[in-house]
């Protein structure tokens, strides 16, 4: 049976925390949103025919041109390897996941941590280097912490899910950073208006 635990960060710094419930585990992300519907379907879908928004990587990602699930393993890594992963994926709110509103920004993440007796199903992230070396083909993956699950993930594969609110107010006392807040909001209404 599927665990799911729930836990909010309202204007307070989560980066410790969050991280901390992270380790130990590999894991995919995605919305809360996202998570409903994995729940209907009852698997992570791959993401190699486009069917899902794709982020600025996405496209020329290692696993998802394969018709893998991106996953995360931060079961063994040191605290340097994570905050280099953190460089670049910073899974602990990736920037498309945050919502932009006048007076705050809000981020409903889903994590879903891949159950022990799944983990001998798991590709390891050499697979990457090993498959750019011998292609001299470079396709994006994150070094040292990402791997992947072999195909669409059944639901069964999950044996826990963290779902995470991380809301903020407006940084209206800093006028830089409340400027750039009010920009992301209108770049998102754009965006939305199509």
């Amino acid at each position: 049976m599927m665990i799911i635990d729930q836990i909010e960060y309202i204007n307070e710094d989560f980066k410790e925390d969050l991280l901390e419930r992270l380790r130990g585990n590999i894991f995919h992300l995605t919305t809360k949103r996202a998570f409903e519907l994995i729940k209907e379907n009852g698997f992570v879908y791959h993401n190699k025919n486009n069917k899902f928004a794709l982020n600025t990587t996405s496209e020329k990602s290692f696993g998802r041109n394969r018709g893998w699930v991106c996953l995360f393993d931060l079961r063994k890594q040191s605290r340097a390897i994570i905050d280099e992963t953190l460089m670049k994926y910073y899974l602990l709110r990736p920037s498309w996941f945050i919502r932009h509103e006048p007076e705050f920004t809000e981020s409903n993440l889903s994590y879903l941590f891949v159950h022990p007796r799944e983990y001998n199903r798991i590709i390891p992230n050499d697979t990457a280097k090993k498959v750019w070396l011998e292609t001299k083909k470079y396709e994006h993956y994150v070094p040292k912490t990402e791997c992947w699950y072999p195909s669409n993930m059944p639901l069964e594969c999950v044996g826990k899910v963290l779902l995470v609110r991380i809301y903020e107010n407006a940084p209206k006392h800093n006028p830089f950073l409340y400027a750039h807040h009010q920009l992301a909001v209108e770049k998102e209404r754009a965006k939305n208006r199509g």
